[in-house]
């Protein structure tokens, strides 16, 4: 040891008079010493004398105390000392080391001096006990103090206006009130303090006002300490933040006074208080510790709403206050304890006396009353049935149950209570409980369960089989599958261990959802995937063929990619990828048009089926088409094999149509049916049933259409009539079904969109459409017809303009001769003519649909009943659009005449428009996906067209790209993949652009346009893949991005070597642009002022010969990405006028030249994520400034000097830190950021050593990564076992705790990451759990204990806080309990008990007009909220058949829906002139959606 340091510790024991031997050996065993390099330091000082005693003179020539290595300073002096002249802290002058100094009763200490601060530099903690202590000359402005307490009763203070402690968080000081004071605490000169303790001592009427103007203070005691007649009054400015207050004195007082203001407030403590009972209103809610009894003498009485707020565990203390009276009421008996001793308080509730015996002897109740003789104990409980969660603690309800007792905590004092009852998992029993000598007989329910598998049979019993490894069979687990909540049909009635039980099969059927299963109880929940899911059989629930691509979905099991998959038992499909519902294939050769069988054999089993597939026919050419139909009989023309007829024209061109004043509509008052006269002559169409049918054609259920009720809705300009199907109401099998019929009749031209197309009805037509919601399937296998009637011809003709007879079939096929087509029945003059589509929309999609004669009945020998059958794929929304005309009959357009015939008076009779509308979007559809026909002649006829300059823009794009096959006209553009087109007014427009292009594709430009017009688009997205050509290098996309597209939001072009600049002014082509997203390895140049918008908030440039680049000062920009390059240094400014809005920032250098240094000066408090480094091993470096470091959470950095301006002490909110492609020595070894959880250091080449208290001194992480740094060295120690991630390979790092080799199987790469030699485990000790009764909400339970590892993914474990908590995934019933086995590893495993207390809320409906109560059933009618219903049913609509970039444009999260709802809400009440209505409570409803 230095001589100077020796002779230090040497005068200081001689000072103090300590009898601590004067050797340094002797001197170190009661010192703290460490040999540091080649000496001996002293590093701790503690000296504790109790009585003064001469141990040699004080060495004179010693004038500063040398101790440069001390940290820690400890002296305890006699009360009785000497050496009064010398004040020991004049000779501390160097302790640059020390953090913490305490000194107490050393009465020689008279003042601080002026050189404290200098000589304690890095002080955190400063005790000083000094009775002598009268001044502090100097304060302890800018100091690293964080703890000061001064007990001294002679100071005189004045705290200083100019004061700055950034780092206090406790101050205590004890001083002399010697005048009247105002103590100032503001957040800007005490930023961290959170308690203040201020106490005098007062011979005169001074006072200290406490003035505490900082949110971050929480608890405030001020006393006077003498009884003295002044007094310390704290005034709150944030009384809102404030959970403690103790105030002392005669003249006490507080402000403000209104105890409601303080809604933190927890404890209240008054001390020598005299006068009136101080309050006036009721306690907050939050109080728990109400003490008066500390020498108070309060008088008058406690107000009779003092308890109005439920306290269930408050104590009050009233002791000794002798002149306090009144009487407690029964609000009294809710409350933890109660002291009222020595008051003059007169009376109790019995609830106090009924359990006088346990309460007085747990200390709960204090009195000096006697007990009365007459006193009401009603032991009252709300159920005798309990439950407990998989066996933790029972709840017990009820009135006047009192306050438990040593084996019953009490939750709310004499009504509920939580007691621990040891029994099976999954049992229910009846036994007798004891409460503070009460007892009463309960049955205890022991809820839980565990899922050992699952069973799902599609095929043959159609059912779900589940085992449970425990459960409760009188309280099963809800399942759901889907959106589908399956039934019980059986569990076994003992179900402790392995039970079955039986539930209904899934519907809707949606194979892509029964691979995974949703079990809840009251108390738990469990979520299962595939690997406890088996599926027994193979399955095809829909396809979709894609020129020679067939995508096969269902179910096919593991290991299909070795199955196979056959056409028509002949062609075979080429298997390339697979999962467990999906099989994509190669056709080795297209089969024949019509409809194809599939068949499948995998590993899983064999499935067959001729419906699923159809092989569109080729359409008929032009010629054929002349020649059909004798070129569109000369008025209309024939295109792509259709005619196209000239407006008004119908049937091949044949008929026109046109208003006849003797049509008359026929409503009906008991059903649907659709009926129109002409002369003598009726003809109907009319809903016969609906029928179910399997899977070989066969009807499984029907429903006849039978029951009717009538809702007129008719308007002036149209005849609306829906009805109710009501006959199957009482059918508990259709107990979900809702069919409506709608029949809409108008004598004006109309049009009617059917999907995307646009469908024109003539005058006088009838429109009839059928909405069937929730049918309930009985097979996955099965499908729905709709069967119609109408009565057709046995024979008919048509005698021509040259007396020719003209036969004409009722039924006409489709030119694929698989579907009818055309209906016509000839009466008189009049053709009733009706046209099918061979497509439906089956839950939003088109789907291929098939219209078949069922059978004919005939009537007489003329006439015939047609049954019309139209198929429906398995679906909740089916959509069948088939019109119907009745037409007069030109005889010039039947045989072969010169001229036209004079009577020729044809004319439109009336239209029949039936369509079949199902549900909103609620299940998958099994169907055959067929591909929108571009050229129908529904969409043309209407002249709704894509613009010329539209086409040309995509056709020059398609051509810029190469899209395969070449783009030549609107219809290949509108049924590429790769453009979206709508009908948007009168015109069709292009919406969207999606081009990915990833094969070598050579193509050249010949279109010659200067500039892209596409005004309705919302979102661009053009990707080339690494393998694309380079084609078309010469030209760069957005120079012809000239025009105005006020509707895009979205730009993305990645990997598109073609751009080489971004123009300027390229924001005012796209003035609503929110998201920007360039990467060209040629991208040199952006404009300075051209890319910000009001809207851009996402902001990506990527490219390495974008050099040193500006960056736009975007207002709204949140998030910003620059990877490009930088050959000189460079200062980037992020200022909160700029970016006030920027949250994340990513820079990184995809190229740097040497040396170079990339500065960020971040100056904008709303970042929190920011990464800055280089990407590779070099000399150069990012270096950032924070000016809010407060603000930042996760923070990546990384280069040759890795270097942050600030030191990581001050980031107190970071909690994830990163360093990459540095090296040099182990960086840190001290104090990190007070919440990081996870350092990852991986890839760097760090040297050194880890300290062994680096995660001594780091309790808060969680995550350490420090793979790669290959000459890092150390051990870690038991305390690493603590962390739920330690990744050490590649290192060298040399060895870990036995716990990671315990758990080695379970953790390593996941948790734990190593190259050492896996050795034998030397000490694992068994896993020791807290408890064995546990509760799950859901299917989600938290293990604690010791010893338990990090989880185990085979059976559902993970890690929450390794070896102390573990979340557990187990599938219990709602209010069920069961044994559940923990299987912590391949050697250890526990069984526990798992109540499951979830619980789940159908739906609420609040009726604001009528009833004002719950509305049973029904959709909401005129509501006030109208608009928010469609606004999250359009929102519906598109989670399920919409691109994800229209569901973005729709919602971009619930917070939206609550934002809608809160402005809809705010308009109905202004409305309705509601003023005092909560707008906010709004905001904090449960809204999910499916």
């Amino acid at each position: 040891m230095p001589i100077d340091e020796l002779n230090s510790a040497i005068w200081l024991i001689r000072l103090y008079g300590s009898t601590i031997p004067q050797t340094q050996s002797e001197i170190c065993q009661e010192f703290v010493c460490s040999t540091i390099g080649s000496e001996i330091h002293i590093t701790k000082i503690k000296i504790i004398v109790t009585t003064f005693t001469n141990v040699g003179a004080l060495n004179n020539s010693i004038t500063e105390l040398v101790l440069p290595l001390v940290t820690d300073i400890t002296i305890n002096d006699s009360p009785v000392n000497t050496n009064f002249s010398i004040n020991p802290l004049d000779y501390f002058k160097n302790l640059p080391k020390c953090t913490s100094l305490s000194i107490y009763s050393d009465s020689r200490i008279t003042q601080i001096p002026i050189h404290f601060n200098k000589a304690f530099p890095n002080l955190e903690n400063l005790i000083l006990y000094c009775s002598n202590l009268t001044s502090i000359p100097i304060f302890f402005n800018s100091t690293e103090l964080i703890d000061m307490r001064v007990n001294a009763p002679k100071l005189t203070l004045t705290l200083p206006t100019n004061a700055n402690l950034p780092k206090l968080s406790n101050l205590l000081l004890t001083v002399l009130i010697e005048r009247d004071k105002t103590y100032i605490f503001t957040q800007q000169s005490y930023p961290s303090l959170a308690i203040i303790k201020i106490q005098g001592t007062s011979n005169g009427n001074y006072g200290i006002i406490v003035e505490v103007a900082s949110p971050l203070v929480t608890s405030v005691f001020t006393a006077i300490i003498n009884n003295g007649p002044g007094f310390i009054s704290p005034i709150f400015v944030y009384p809102k933040s404030i959970t403690t207050i103790i105030v002392g004195g005669p003249i006490f007082s507080y402000s403000p006074s209104d105890l409601t203001l303080y809604t933190k407030l927890t404890h209240l403590k008054l001390i020598n208080g005299q006068g009136e009972f101080p309050f006036y209103g009721p306690l907050p809610s939050t109080i728990q510790i109400l003490s008066l009894g500390s020498n108070n003498n309060f008088t008058g009485s406690i107000p009779s709403n003092f308890l109005a707020n439920s306290l269930p565990s408050l104590s009050i203390d009233l002791t000794g206050n002798q002149f306090l009276q009144g009487s407690l009421g029964q609000e009294y008996c809710y409350i933890g304890k109660l002291f009222i001793q020595n008051t003059s308080i007169s009376s109790v509730p019995d609830c106090w006396w009924c359990f006088y015996n346990y309460t007085t002897s747990q200390f709960l109740f204090q009195t000096y009353l006697s007990q009365p003789q007459n006193i009401d104990c009603n032991f009252k409980v709300e159920s005798t049935n309990l439950f407990s969660m998989n066996g933790d603690p029972v709840r017990i309800k009820g009135e006047g149950i009192g306050w438990g007792d040593p084996q019953t905590q009490v939750i709310i004092p004499n009504r509920e209570l939580s007691k621990y009852i040891p029994a099976p998992l999954g049992s229910s029993q009846n036994m007798t409980l004891q409460f503070s000598g009460h007892s009463m007989n309960f049955t205890v329910n022991i809820i839980g369960f565990s899922v050992r598998n699952v069973t799902i049979d599609l095929k043959s019993n159609q059912d779900m089989i589940v085992y449970y490894n425990y459960a409760n069979p009188n309280y099963p687990p809800n399942v759901t599958v889907g959106n589908s909540l399956q039934s019980v049909k059986s569990i076994d009635s003992n179900c402790t261990t392995v039970c079955r039980a039986v539930y209904t099969i899934p519907f809707p059927f949606n194979i892509e959802t029964m691979t995974s299963a949703f079990f809840e109880t009251l108390f738990e929940h469990q979520s299962i995937g595939s690997s406890l899911i088996i599926i027994k059989d193979t399955i095809v629930t829909s396809v979709n063929l894609q020129s020679s691509t067939l995508n096969l979905f269902g179910y096919f099991g593991k290991q299909s990619i070795n199955g196979s998959v056959m056409i028509n038992n002949t062609i075979n499909c080429v298997i390339a990828t697979t999962t467990l519902t999906f099989i994509n294939c190669t056709l080795n050769q297209i089969p024949t048009s019509g409809p194809a069988t599939i068949s499948v054999s995998v590993p899983n089993g064999y499935y067959s089926s001729s419906s699923l597939l159809f092989i569109p026919y080729v359409q008929p050419s032009n010629q054929d088409c002349i020649i059909n139909t004798n070129n569109c009989n000369g008025h209309g023309s024939c295109v792509n094999g259709q005619c196209q007829c000239d407006d008004g024209w119908v049937d091949d061109c044949r008929l026109k149509n046109e208003k006849d004043p003797e049509v008359m509509f026929k409503p009906n008052t008991t059903s649907p049916t659709s009926s129109f006269s002409h002369k003598n002559f009726t003809f109907s169409f009319n809903l016969v049933e609906i029928q179910e049918l399997d899977i070989d054609g066969n009807v499984i259920k029907r429903l006849e259409s039978n029951s009717w009720l009538l809702n007129d809705r008719s308007t002036n300009d149209l005849v609306s009539l829906s009805y109710d199907l009501v006959s199957h109401q009482n059918d508990s099998d259709y107990s979900l079904l809702n069919v409506t019929s709608i029949v809409e009749f108008s004598n004006s031209s109309r049009s009617i969109q059917f999907g995307d197309d646009i469908i024109q009805l003539g005058a006088g037509s009838i429109k009839v459409s059928v909405n069937i919601t929730k049918w309930p399937f009985t097979s996955v296998l099965s499908n729905l017809r709709v069967l119609f009637s109408t009565t057709i011809n046995n024979q008919q003709s048509i005698i021509g303009c040259d007396d020719s007879i003209n036969t004409i079939e009722s039924f006409q096929q489709s030119s694929n001769d698989d579907s009818i087509q055309y209906l016509r029945v000839v009466k008189d003059n009049v053709q009733f003519f009706g046209r099918f589509i061979d497509y439906c929309l089956s839950d939003g999609r088109k789907t291929y649909s098939k219209t078949q004669l069922i059978n004919t009945t005939a009537i007489d020998q003329d006439n015939s009943i047609a049954l019309i059958g139209i198929s429906l794929p398995q679906s909740q929304s089916s959509i069948l659009d088939p019109d119907f005309s009745a037409l007069i009959i030109n005889p010039d357009s039947y045989g072969k005449c010169d001229s036209k015939s004079d009577n020729d008076r044809w004319k439109l009779i009336v239209g029949v428009v039936v369509g079949v509308v199902g549900a909103v979007c609620l299940s998958v559809i099994i169907f055959v996906v067929v591909k929108r026909i571009k050229h129908n002649m529904i969409l043309n006829i209407n002249g709704q067209v894509l613009p010329a300059d539209q086409i040309n823009s995509a056709i020059w794009l398609g051509q810029l790209y190469g899209i395969e096959p070449p783009l030549t006209n609107e219809d290949d553009v509108c049924g590429s993949d790769e453009f979206t087109c709508k009908v948007i007014g009168s015109e069709r427009h292009i919406t969207d652009i999606s081009i990915f292009r990833l094969d070598n594709v050579v193509s050249t430009v010949t279109s010659s346009i200067t500039q892209l017009v596409f005004p309705q688009v919302s979102s661009i997205t053009i990707y080339e893949g690494p393998q694309a050509s380079i084609i078309n290098r010469n030209i760069n996309p957005l120079d012809y991005f000239k025009g105005q597209y006020p509707k895009c939001t979205r730009i993305t072009f990645s990997d598109d070597t073609k751009i080489i600049q971004v123009p300027v002014n390229f924001n005012q082509a796209f003035p609503n642009l929110s998201a920007l997203y360039i990467s060209s390895t040629n991208l040199t140049t952006i404009p300075a002022s051209g890319i910000c918008t009001p809207t851009l908030y996402n902001l990506q440039f990527d490219s390495p010969k974008l050099t040193d680049v500006a960056i736009p000062p975007c207002s709204y920009l949140t998030d910003l990405l620059l990877k490009t390059s930088y050959q000189s240094n460079i200062t980037y400014r992020f200022t909160q006028q700029q970016f006030p809005k920027l949250k994340s920032l990513i820079i990184v250098p995809s190229v740097i030249d040497p040396n170079i240094v990339l500065t960020l000066e971040i100056d904008t408090p709303s970042i929190d994520t920011v990464t800055a480094y280089v990407n590779s091993y070099g000399s150069s470096y990012v270096y950032p400034i924070f000016s809010n470091p407060g603000s930042i959470k996760t923070l990546t950095i990384g280069g040759s000097a890795v270097s942050v301006a600030n030191n990581l002490s001050v980031f107190k909110n970071l909690e994830r830190f990163s360093i990459s492609y540095s090296s040099g020595p182990f960086p840190f070894n001290e104090l990190l950021s007070p919440k990081l959880i996870s350092l990852s250091l991986v890839d760097n080449m760090f040297t050194g050593s880890i300290a062994s208290d680096f995660l001594t001194n780091n309790p808060q992480l969680t995550s350490l990564q420090l793979t790669g740094n290959q000459l890092l060295q150390g051990s870690f120690g038991q305390e690493s076992c603590n962390l739920n991630q330690l990744f050490i390979a590649n290192t060298s790092i040399s060895s870990v705790p036995d716990c990671w080799w315990c758990y080695y199987n379970e953790t390593k790469n996941v948790n734990f990451a190593t190259t050492l030699t896996v050795p034998i485990p030397a000490n694992c000790p068994d896993p020791q759990l807290d408890s064995t009764q546990y509760f799950s909400f859901g299917s989600r339970v938290t293990i604690t204990g010791s010893n338990i590892g990090w989880g185990n993914r085979v059976s559902n474990l993970y890690v929450l806080e390794a070896n102390r908590k573990l979340i557990a995934t187990v599938t219990i019933p709602y209010s069920t309990t069961q044994s559940v086995i923990i299987q912590f590893s391949s050697q250890h495993s526990r069984t526990v008990s798992v109540t499951n207390i979830d619980f789940f809320t159908r739906n609420v409906t609040i009726d604001l007009k009528t009833n004002q109560e719950e509305e049973q059933d029904g959709e909401p009618q005129d509501h006030p909220f109208g608009a928010v219903y469609k606004f999250i049913e359009n929102i519906s609509f598109a989670s399920c058949f919409s691109p994800i970039e229209e569901l973005v444009d729709k919602v971009s999260g619930v917070k939206n829906i609550i934002e809608t709802a809160d402005k809809a809400w705010k308009k109905e009440m202004e409305k309705r002139d509601l003023e005092n209505i909560n707008i906010n409570n709004i905001n904090n409803s449960n809204i999910t959606i499916n």
